[in-house]
């Protein structure tokens, strides 16, 4: 289904580290899906079956050291950046409504 790569990475031995990777799991339906993960390290390589339980909003992976249950869609989406910007404008009018009401009072 999908063959992806993370990045190189510099480790010392015996070191702990957080490795990263990304997969676009756009088109991926939701469900159990066997896979297997493979560590190169100087001439050797460690391979380990594991599972992905892909939901809407969540990688699962299952098979290494337990579960590793990994994010998906974040919370900062357009939809909050319009509320966002919305309520920047409304606060941008009262303020303008409070200065313009000043000026025109001094006048008088």
């Amino acid at each position: 289904m999908a063959d992806f790569k993370s990045p190189t990475y510099d480790l010392d031995a015996s070191s702990k580290a957080e490795l990263v990777a990304y997969w676009d799991t756009a088109g991926v339906h939701e469900g159990t899906y066997d896979g297997k993960l493979i560590l190169k390290y100087n001439d050797k390589s460690k391979e380990r079956n594991i599972q992905l339980r892909i939901t809407d909003s969540s990688i699962e992976v299952i098979g290494l050291t337990g579960h590793v249950v990994v994010g998906g869609k974040g919370t900062f989406n357009l939809t909050n950046i319009l509320i966002i910007v919305i309520i920047l404008l409304v606060l941008i009018n009262i303020i303008w409504f409070f200065v313009i009401r000043r000026i025109m009072n001094k006048r008088r």
